[in-house]
């Protein structure tokens, strides 16, 4: 099986709790597709969730639940966003009912894909200064 990097909560500790692993890549399944993902918001319930609390399942990857990234895979001939379609995801039970974005890749229900339009790389998504 394929493997990739995600940052897991080991334990309620804040940052200091979250720990880099290698953890099976995600297969797509039907009516889901993977997302290789590019960037992940960080808001203040997941850094709660991160200090243990918030309810969450056991020791899985860290769950922001907004992403972006591209379609990398999906299961069946016509997805509703095929392979190589820049996406967004946001909300939806992510990183509760099924694991979050604080990894290379996050298994995402097809319905919770948003396609994007845009040429804006992917390092300006993290490093661009914002404006108000």
């Amino acid at each position: 099986m394929a493997q990739m990097r995600a940052v897991v909560a080991e334990r309620p500790d804040g940052p200091d709790g979250l720990v880099v692993r290698e953890v099976p890549r995600p297969e797509p399944r039907p009516g889901w597709g993977l997302v290789r993902v590019e960037a992940f918001g960080l808001n203040r319930s997941e850094y709660k969730n991160a200090q243990g609390l918030r309810r969450r399942r056991g020791d899985v990857p860290a769950d922001p639940r907004d992403r972006a990234g591209v379609v990398e895979a999906v299961h069946g001939d016509a997805p509703p966003v095929p392979p190589g379609t820049t996406v967004a995801a946001l909300m939806g039970e992510m990183g509760r009912a099924f694991d979050g974005g604080y990894a290379e890749y996050a298994l995402v229900p097809e319905h919770q894909l948003i396609a994007l339009d845009t040429t804006l790389p992917w390092t300006c998504w993290a490093r661009c200064p914002r404006r108000s």
